[in-house]
């Protein structure tokens, strides 16, 4: 997903359980499909790896992405000052998500991730797949994840 233009650069659909794995290859298909990637990746708790994070920051891409739900952190509090230099990398992404520069860049996801997939769910009607078959599944997103920003040049 990219900035206020909200579109969509690379989609895919898994039978993962979870999205860890998911995070390094949206990533690479965003660069594959010719998509210019910032220096800044916002995601969701379920995204958090610790492996994951770290190829990710490798490619000098700033992340955010909670280690866990926004609740987990509030059961033993936030200990206050710098994040520590030799503290682990749950601890220091914790400290930085939950810092006030990092609540405003998280809280930024609503209005630039949210509403696209609002808009293909309630605006288009997508409640479930029409076709049967993970590889048609798989096309049947890649035809309905475009459609927000074909409509945005539509209006325009």
């Amino acid at each position: 997903m990219e900035g206020k233009d909200q579109i969509i650069g690379a989609a895919e659909v898994t039978q993962a359980p979870n999205d860890k794995e998911q995070m390094v290859a949206m990533v690479n298909a965003m660069i594959q499909n010719g998509r210019a990637i910032s220096q800044e990746l916002d995601a969701d708790a379920g995204y958090f790896g610790e492996p994951v994070i770290r190829e990710v920051e490798e490619g000098n891409i700033e992340d955010s992405c909670p280690p866990g739900q926004w609740e987990d952190d509030r059961e033993g509090g936030l200990p206050r000052g710098w994040p520590p230099r030799r503290g682990t990398l749950v601890e220091k992404m914790r400290r930085k998500v939950r810092s006030g520069e990092g609540k405003t860049h998280y809280r930024y996801r609503k209005f630039v991730v949210e509403p696209v997939f609002g808009q293909i769910k309630q605006g288009r009607g997508l409640r479930q797949f029409l076709s049967r078959g993970f590889g048609k599944v798989q096309e049947e997103w890649k035809l309905w994840s475009p459609t927000p920003y074909l409509r945005k040049l539509h209006w325009a």
